[in-house]
C-alpha cells in the first residue's frame, strides 16, 4: 500500500526524459533553467518518496515534510514554467 505513489513514476520518468531531449526552443535562459529544474525535481520523487518514508517506518512524526517541501518546489517550478510561457 505505501508503493503505490509510485506506480506512475515511470510514465513521469519518461516523459520528463523525452522533455530532457527534445530540441531547445529560443527561449530566455531563464526559462531553460526553470524547465530543467522541474525535470529535475519531477524525476526525483522516488528519493524524496524514500527518504520520508524512513521517518514513518521509523515511528517519527514529521517525515511528511521532506515530501511537503518537495512538492511545493515543483508547483513553484511549473508555476513558473506557465507563467514564462
Amino acid at each position: 500500500m505505501l508503493g503505490l505513489p509510485l506506480l506512475i513514476y515511470p510514465f513521469v520518468l519518461l516523459a520528463n526524459i523525452m522533455s530532457a531531449v527534445a530540441e531547445p526552443s529560443n527561449t530566455s535562459d531563464f526559462k531553460k533553467i526553470i524547465v530543467q529544474g522541474f525535470l529535475l525535481t519531477s524525476s526525483l520523487y522516488p528519493v524524496s518518496y524514500f527518504l520520508s518514508l524512513l521517518p514513518f517506518i521509523r515511528k517519527r512524526k514529521y517525515g511528511f515534510v521532506i515530501s511537503l517541501i518537495h512538492l511545493f518546489l515543483i508547483l513553484v517550478l511549473f508555476t513558473l514554467w506557465n507563467y514564462l510561457d
